[in-house]
């Protein structure tokens, strides 16, 4: 800081940051890699200018501390923060149970049943039943090795835009949000509701985000 007279202005070094007026995600994962670096490239993704407009910041937690951890961080910055939790069935006995306390503190649940990636593999057109995520990933696997002639890994960041450049991500949302409407009359818990995921409601909602913003300023 300089001094002028009894004025104080900024340095000439001094940055200045602007508010996230499109939004500030606070997103919290169990997974090691996989949900993390999807959601890192979708940040990525965002044109350049909506990269301070529309922040992502991805976390990874213990499951029993997810909502612990994303209430934690998203207190860092409440006035802009959209509070989420991504996580699969698996092996998670207290599945309902952590979904239904997120909701309850206003957190925005991206779950999956089996795993994340029967989610992934709704970009390809279907999300096919599988009962066990070991299942579901060698299943995907296949799958995405047919469409993209890439071997799936978990933690390879290219994953999403490789589902995006063979795929179709608004044909996934969609496949998602009607199988989802399906087993909500017929599933009393998302355990229940087997070879699904609400993941892409964040995804929808984040893309939706970006395009509306694009469109204001046309």
């Amino acid at each position: 800081m300089t001094r002028r007279g009894n004025s104080v202005r900024p340095s000439r070094n001094a940055r200045t940051t602007r508010e996230p007026d499109l939004g500030y995600y606070v997103i919290v994962t169990d997974a090691e890699a996989t949900e993390q670096l999807y959601f890192e490239a979708i940040r990525n993704s965002l044109q350049d200018d909506l990269q301070d407009r529309l922040v992502i910041k991805v976390y990874q937690s213990a499951t029993n501390d997810l909502i612990r951890r994303c209430l934690d961080e998203s207190s860092k910055i409440p006035q802009y923060s959209v509070p989420c939790i991504v996580f699969d069935r698996d092996q998670v006995q207290n599945f309902d149970e952590i979904i239904d306390k997120a909701d309850n503190k206003n957190i925005k649940v991206g779950w999956s049943n089996p795993c994340i990636e029967v989610w992934f593999e709704a970009y390809f057109g279907n999300m096919t039943y599988y009962g066990s995520s070991q299942d579901c990933c060698r299943g995907f696997a296949r799958k995405f090795s047919d469409k993209t002639g890439n071997v799936y890994k978990k933690s390879n960041p290219a994953n999403y835009g490789l589902l995006c450049q063979h795929g179709d991500e608004d044909k996934a949302i969609s496949c998602a949000e009607n199988k989802m409407e399906e087993y909500r009359r017929q599933c009393k818990k998302p355990s229940e509701c087997i070879s699904s995921s609400t993941v892409y409601e964040l995804v929808r909602e984040i893309k939706y985000r970006e395009q509306n913003s694009i469109l204001l300023t046309r």
